[in-house]
């Protein structure tokens, strides 16, 4: 019986709290509901996004598995150097072994960096969604890795490093624009990804199956390194509101070296906390950041009183019984959102 974390998030209003449902024990298996535009959701640590990332497209992605059973509604297969491969897999160039250097690093956080992998399918448009209903992810320090065991579950005698268990993803084709697209991003924390050897950079196997609870009908379904992928971030300024007006306007002069310090959950579940200081216009960003409900704080700069904070493009709040002064909070972030104008406007004058 596995634990797992799931999200699911729809429509999200501007001033609503991001909810992680933890699902405790249960002898159902928990399905995640990737069918709507943004949704997104944990399972044992690792993210899954709906995502529709351009430019995509075959040639572009440079996928490592293709999947593909013409006489059956379900398929499976993993990436491997080794010939003649086992399962439902296309063949050269497009399953292969990939190293980790390959996929790309995708969000940041105190318990260490996630690494991006790419899911596109394909399925009629009459009969667009998909089920996932079995991922695992194995690590080895050779390309040809090869020997999958359904019963063991094991490849080539390893354990897998990440396994979805009897947890199924809900996909829906309709979200993106055919073959060559994405449909999925998959952020893989690191941590899972270790060589057990110390390899600093091992081959990443990954096993798939799909069509259990909702058949394939379509073309291939192809996994990629995360190209294409827009991690999330937030930006704003700390300035001078020298004409009083609450608005940072073109005239107001930034305020260099003020520290400023994100905080916050992301969708793998993992406490962020990151602090950067001000360029020389007063200006500040936090890039690389994964979905979740994020808080900013300005540290008071000397010599200058409180003057008025404004939220930024997406949402949040200035003001909650656990906000100060200084504080912007309540900023849910879907996945590739980018916001802007998250400012701490600040007087001339006074030591506050």
């Amino acid at each position: 019986m596995n634990r797992a974390a799931a999200g699911r998030r729809h429509t999200v209003s501007p001033r609503v709290r991001l909810h992680l449902e933890a699902l405790e024990d249960r002898t159902v298996p928990a399905m995640l509901d990737l069918t709507t535009v943004g949704a997104s959701g944990t399972i044992d640590g690792v993210a899954f996004l709906q995502a529709n990332p351009q430019p995509t497209g075959v040639g572009v992605i440079h996928d490592f598995l293709r999947i593909q059973a013409h006489k059956s509604s379900q398929e499976q297969g993993y990436n491997s150097d080794s010939r003649p491969v086992q399962l439902d897999e296309k063949t050269d160039p497009h399953t292969r072994a990939i190293r980790l250097s390959e996929l790309p690093v995708g969000a940041v956080s105190e318990n260490g960096n996630s690494r991006v992998i790419l899911l596109g399918i394909n399925q009629k448009q009459s009969q667009p969604l998909l089920s996932l209903d079995e991922l695992r992810i194995y690590v080895a320090d050779t390309p040809t890795l090869h020997g999958y065991n359904a019963a063991t579950k094991k490849l080539g005698g390893l354990d897998p490093a990440f396994d979805l268990g009897d947890n199924w993803v809900k996909l829906n084709s309709s979200l993106s624009h055919g073959n060559g697209s994405g449909d999925m991003f998959l952020y893989v924390p690191e941590n899972l990804l270790v060589s057990p050897t110390g390899n600093a950079d091992p081959y990443i196997f990954l096993y798939s199956k799909f069509g259990v609870h909702f058949a394939a009908n379509g073309g291939f379904e192809q996994w990629a390194p995360g190209q294409g992928f827009t991690p999330a971030g937030l930006s704003g300024f700390v300035y001078v509101d020298s004409n009083g007006n609450n608005v940072h306007d073109a005239e107001d002069v930034g305020i260099a070296d003020v520290q400023v310090t994100l905080t916050g959950t992301n969708s793998l579940g993992q406490w962020v906390s990151l602090t950067v200081a001000t360029g020389q216009g007063g200006s500040y960003s936090f890039a690389g950041l994964l979905p979740g409900n994020y808080t900013i704080t300005e540290t008071q700069p000397p010599n200058f009183s409180q003057g008025t904070n404004t939220v930024g493009t997406i949402n949040g709040v200035t003001k909650g019984e656990d906000l100060g002064n200084d504080t912007l909070g309540n900023i849910v972030l879907l996945a590739g959102q980018s916001g802007i104008n998250y400012n701490f406007g600040e007087l001339m004058g006074g030591d506050q």
